[in-house]
């Protein structure tokens, strides 16, 4: 609670309250304000029902229904049972015993009604130790937290004046019973999703659960983390379904931000506790209003789905994990909370949730799909990456849509990520992901490193012997030119393509290209920003921290690893952006072959160089369609072609490349391409210039 550095101008109030002088106490706190006390309809009301209501009101607000709210309300006569005509002393020694209040000072084990009169009396006299502070926050509360002060009078009227009865002329003010005599005998079940009925495996999250929340004693606080779509809600749904009848109140919340929890908590106080219930966007009193309400109810379950614990919380440096804080009770409650965020809270317990094991999920597809396994539901399966999420979906689409897994898989190949969006019976692959990618838009350059690894066409990356490799290396937006024919086709503008040849390629990625007739012209290529961060270890490391918190990258024995259905939406996103061309160069696959060998993973290797083989094979042949078009354009126009040996050279090598990998299809076309180029170039040896003539 907000408190002002000097209270003793609070004390004129406090005397008021204590003398039951509820006008004077009301009127001097609007003063304080520097306002007039609102104005009263004589006719249906008078000021002092109206002081009562509006004090009533003001507890409530500030303590909820709660022993402060006693304490307050007690002390000034406005709680059922309360009289003024008890007198001070006799009020707190009803509180003390009926509500077994103790202070901190005071913990000794023993029943207040038990107590010799005079220790009982004596603890009423110390009583202004407790109360004074708690009317010092309700002042205060009223000063700094309570925005329209006028508006709020109005509403404490609504709330707290009941008709005229029993002879009264005008509307009495309505006292509310105490919170230790309130009785709390309605279950609160409330679960907005359903569990799934397919739920299968998973059984060893259940049981550390289970074996978690056995003390019935304590506060358990546990947190479920994990990417999104591995399946952390629906196993807080399957424990929450399994353990319903244990509690009283079980109480799901949509985490996802502060807001959607402030609203949740709220609807929760309109539903069940009215009196504690606000429309204020005041985070901090939701949340004060939330948890006295179910530190009132035994055996509580409360689930905090999807939460944030990064979230910069709005015009403040605080993340929104600050305040998740104070949205969980501190007694009579066990919670559950369900995060892709790797951070934890004081006092909690946590726990990574994995992918299943592939035998695992090939039986959810099959229930999902209600068709029995074959080989391309195992193929499906880990193309999926054996994500819950992903499995779910694709089983749905395959029953609503009567189709086998190959038919699937096909359709997969054809349409590509956008397959991910037609199934209205879920939510689709691509919202729940983007429920992340939204929040690290602003972490610098996080998005663009989850571009670099979806262009790169690999879910996992020995990322710093990949950097190594690529260190000495210059990649451009254009092809890597140095390692190629000097020449390059250009339109002149009239249709016909001439032939420019490559004069110099600078290390900052500028190419001077020379015209037949000597005209120099230069390109500066776009160097890819990321790649400074990517050569610095501090940067790099920076950077994989920072999606390595939402759960979008992880690391496995030195290999930097993306799900592969999450590259597969970014990838297809990039259709509508630029793309780096040279990430689809022979460089990038080289690079990542040198990265694999290097990290001693040589089934990514061996894949890594079949890619090299065949991105090898197709220059080769675009090189059979253009070697002819630029020697008859060097014809036309009285010049020579330079160092086309190169091209016999990287026919040699990607031969040798073949050969390594193995395939005798591969190795057979390359000894066809070499053939068919030696004839190109000796065709064209009238306007050819070996190197050693250059």
């Amino acid at each position: 609670m907000a408190k002002e550095k000097n209270y003793s101008q609070y004390q004129p109030i406090i005397d008021h309250f204590r003398k039951d002088e509820y006008v004077d106490a009301v009127s001097r706190m609007y003063t304080m304000a520097g306002l007039a006390m609102p104005e009263i309809d004589g006719k249906n009301d008078n000021k002092t029902e109206c002081a009562k209501a509006f004090l009533i009101w003001l507890a409530i607000s500030a303590y909820g229904v709660s022993s402060s709210s006693d304490i307050a309300l007690g002390e000034m006569a406005l709680l059922e049972g309360y009289y003024s005509g008890l007198g001070m002393q006799e009020r707190r020694k009803i509180f003390l015993t009926e509500s077994n209040f103790h202070t901190k000072a005071n913990l000794e084990g023993v029943e207040n009604k038990d107590l010799p009169y005079a220790v009982l009396a004596e603890k009423a006299r110390q009583f202004n130790k407790t109360d004074t502070p708690i009317f010092e926050g309700l002042i205060g509360f009223f000063l700094s937290k309570v925005k329209d002060k006028y508006a709020f009078f109005e509403e404490a009227c609504e709330k707290y004046l009941e008709e005229p009865a029993n002879g009264y002329k005008v509307r009495q003010a309505k006292l509310p019973a105490p919170s230790y005599a309130i009785k709390f005998e309605e279950p609160i079940k409330h679960i907005p999703l359903l569990p799934s009925p397919d739920f299968v495996g998973r059984e060893d999250y259940l049981s550390i659960l289970e074996n978690e929340f056995s003390d019935e004693s304590k506060r358990c606080v546990f947190i479920l983390r994990g990417m999104d779509g591995i399946g952390k809600t629906e196993i807080a749904l399957q424990y929450a379904k399994r353990h319903l009848e244990e509690y009283n109140t079980v109480i799901w919340l949509d985490a996802t931000s502060i807001e959607t929890l402030r609203n949740d908590c709220q609807r929760i106080l309109k539903a069940y506790q009215p009196t504690l219930s606000t429309d204020t966007d005041d985070n901090e009193q939701t949340a004060l209003s939330f948890c006295q309400f179910i530190e009132q109810r035994n055996k509580t379950l409360l689930v905090f789905d999807n939460a944030d614990f990064y979230q910069s919380f709005p015009g403040t440096k605080q993340k929104s994990g600050n305040w998740l804080q104070k949205f969980i009770p501190t007694k009579n409650v066990n919670v559950i909370i369900t995060t892709h965020c790797d951070g934890s809270l004081p006092r909690t317990n946590s726990l990574e949730v994995y992918l299943p094991d592939p035998e695992i999920a090939l039986e959810l597809l099959a229930r999902k799909a209600e068709r029995e396994p074959d080989e391309y539901a195992a193929i499906l399966s880990k193309k999926l990456g054996y994500l819950p999420l992903g499995i779910e979906y694709a089983g749905a689409y395959i029953r609503e849509m009567g189709i086998s897994y190959k038919e699937y898989l096909d359709k997969w190949d054809r349409i590509g990520a956008p397959l991910f969006d037609q199934n209205d019976s879920i939510a689709t692959i691509r919202e729940v992901f983007h429920i992340t990618l939204e929040k690290i838009k602003d972490i610098p350059y996080a998005l663009s490193f989850l571009h670099f690894f979806s262009e790169l066409g690999v879910n996992s990356l020995p990322l710093r012997d990949f950097v190594n490799t690529i260190t000495k290396m210059h990649f451009l937006s254009m092809k890597d030119l140095d390692t190629r024919p000097v020449y390059e086709l250009i339109d002149d503008g009239s249709g016909k393509e001439l032939a420019y040849r490559i004069v110099e390629t600078r290390p900052d990625g500028v190419v001077v290209l020379e015209s037949p007739d000597g005209e120099q012209i230069i390109r500066k290529a776009q160097r890819n920003p990321l790649f400074d961060v990517l050569y610095s270890e501090n940067k790099r490391d920076e950077l994989f921290f920072a999606l390595k918190k939402y759960s979008l990258v992880d690391s496995d024995g030195g290999m930097i690893v993306v799900h592969p259905l999450l590259l597969e939406i970014v990838f297809d996103e990039l259709h509508h952006q630029s793309r780096t061309e040279w990430l689809r160069d022979h460089s990038s696959a080289g690079a990542l072959y040198e990265a694999y060998t290097r990290s001693g993973n040589e089934q990514r290797a061996k894949e890594q160089l079949y890619q090299i083989v065949c991105q090898g094979i197709t220059q080769l042949e675009e090189d059979v369609q253009k070697i002819p078009k630029a020697a008859e354009s060097a014809r036309r126009n009285g010049f020579n072609l330079y160092n086309m040996d190169s091209v016999l050279s990287e026919a040699d090598l990607v031969a040798e490349k073949a050969e390594d990998y193995g395939d005798e299809a591969l190795i057979k076309r390359c000894k066809e391409l070499k053939v068919e180029l030696e004839q190109i170039l000796d065709n064209a040896s009238d306007v050819i210039v070996k190197a050693t003539e250059n």
